[in-house]
């Protein structure tokens, strides 16, 4: 390959037949789903699985990852997750009784489409990355009491 290009990791086949994908470029650091959510500076010893209390955050169907800066974004395990790659600061952002599906991003926000797994029904939301500051789109709100 040219100068510049090398193989840093490589993977064997995941358990359900996929290969990595869902890859995002953050400012210093990418992530990718290989069957779990994963970070990397480009090198074999930066490349780390994700974790939230010590538990490898598993990639959804529907996986997806957005980036803003070097935090980033996935719709793994069918719950939106937050991470800046370390499991300190990798949080469960979605309500409970939810899955999510897609991201997008937008400036130093993220837009993602909730789904109630009682009813089926979806939902557009948008957070800037804190609990709080999740919000649903007008007239698209979720269950009463949520």
């Amino acid at each position: 390959p040219p100068g510049g290009t090398r193989v840093f990791v490589a993977f064997e086949p995941a358990t359900n037949g996929s290969g990595p994908r869902a890859l995002s470029a953050g400012a210093t650091s990418a992530y990718f789903l290989q069957e779990f959510l994963w970070s990397t500076d480009g090198t074999e010893s930066g490349t780390r699985l994700i974790t939230h209390g010590g538990v490898p955050i598993p990639a959804a169907d529907f996986g997806s990852i957005a980036v803003t800066g070097d935090v980033a974004y996935s719709c793994a395990w069918d719950a939106l997750w937050r991470t800046d790659g370390t499991d300190a600061g990798t949080v469960l952002l979605s309500p409970a009784g939810y899955g999510c599906r897609w991201l997008v991003r937008s400036g130093n926000e993220v837009f993602f489409l909730l789904v109630d797994l009682t009813t089926e029904k979806e939902y557009l939301w948008r957070t800037n990355g804190s609990p709080e500051g999740a919000a649903h789109s007008p007239g698209n709100a979720p269950r009463d009491g949520e």
